[in-house]
């Protein structure tokens, strides 16, 4: 973009270099001409200013539809980040019941009777 506004400078400042020169040049009076520069710097000023006045615009229009866009999708990235927390914590309570689930099915198979808690002796390696 600097590219095309330095091109647009340049091609604006050599027509008004080209057109004063031509009109210096040019079989008039110096009142004549001096009033003729006159007139067309202020057309070519004023055109400059309206290409500018449309360029900033434009340019505020899309820098507007950017921050929509970036809003919209920091929003549907925030939605999705939290429907995967949400899924996650789903799944961990899931695999949590299955596993407790399966600690108590183990648990009431085992005869607590049967279980001598008291002088636990390891085998002796046989030597």
């Amino acid at each position: 973009m600097a590219k095309f506004g330095d091109m647009f400078l340049g091609l604006l400042v050599g027509s008004a270099v080209g057109y004063a020169v031509a009109m210096l040049y040019a079989p008039r009076t110096g009142d004549q001409t001096r009033e003729m520069l006159t007139s067309k710097s202020m057309e070519i000023r004023d055109r400059a200013m309206d290409t500018f006045q449309d360029t900033k615009d434009k340019t505020g229009k899309l820098i507007a539809q950017g921050r929509q866009k970036l809003t919209e999708t920091v929003e549907q990235s925030k939605d999705a980040a939290s429907d995967l927390a949400d899924q996650g914590k789903d799944m961990l309570n899931e695999k949590r019941a299955d596993l407790s689930e399966s600690l108590h099915r183990v648990a009431d198979t085992v005869d607590p009777t049967s279980v001598d808690t008291g002088n636990f002796m390891p085998p002796s390696p046989s030597i």
